[in-house]
């Protein structure tokens, strides 16, 4: 009966966790961070399990790299997802749609997974607007702190292709 306590005990604090909190992080600040930055579409969904976390592995073929090495497709793996009949969730864990578009702030883990910075912060949709393509950044519930530790409110970016790519580009050169 023991050795079944401390799993059950995990799980519900998992699903009864009520929310994540996040530390704000700015365009230059992801951008600093990703070891990827990639606009791709959804083409395939799976579950992989590392330890006692299960993760939903979207593959993204890949239209565009700003950043990060080079490669027709990438896996990018979120944490929560369905394996042999157990539900996992994580509160802040965005979920790709199947044929989707998006631009993907990366960052790859020691362990091999490529995780989006900053749960849903690095997670963009990629949509057709009246003057090209946009982004938008996923809007999140989550409670958001800055630097000092306060709350507070976020409003998602929202700007052309061409907008992003020239910030990516010029948090880039200055890094080299």
């Amino acid at each position: 009966m023991r050795r079944y306590f401390a799993p059950i005990l995990f799980m519900v604090l998992c699903a009864t966790a009520p929310a994540a909190t996040l530390e704000y992080l700015t365009l230059d600040q992801m951008t600093s961070a990703a070891t990827d930055i990639v606009r791709g579409t959804v083409t395939n969904t799976h579950t992989a399990v590392r330890g006692p976390v299960i993760y939903t592995v979207y593959t993204l073929q890949v239209t565009e790299r700003l950043k990060g090495r080079s490669s027709r497709s990438i896996d990018i793996a979120i944490p929560g997802g369905i394996n042999n009949g157990v539900r996992q969730t994580f509160a802040g864990a965005p979920e790709l749609a199947g044929g989707g578009e998006y631009l993907i702030f990366a960052w790859r883990t020691p362990s091999g997974l490529n995780v989006i910075i900053g749960l849903s912060q690095g997670l963009f949709s990629v949509t057709s607007g009246s003057g090209g393509s946009e982004v938008i950044q996923t809007a999140t519930t989550e409670r958001v702190l800055n630097t000092s530790g306060r709350e507070i409110g976020v409003t998602p970016v929202h700007m052309t292709l061409a907008q992003i790519r020239g910030q990516i580009q010029r948090v880039a050169e200055v890094q080299q």
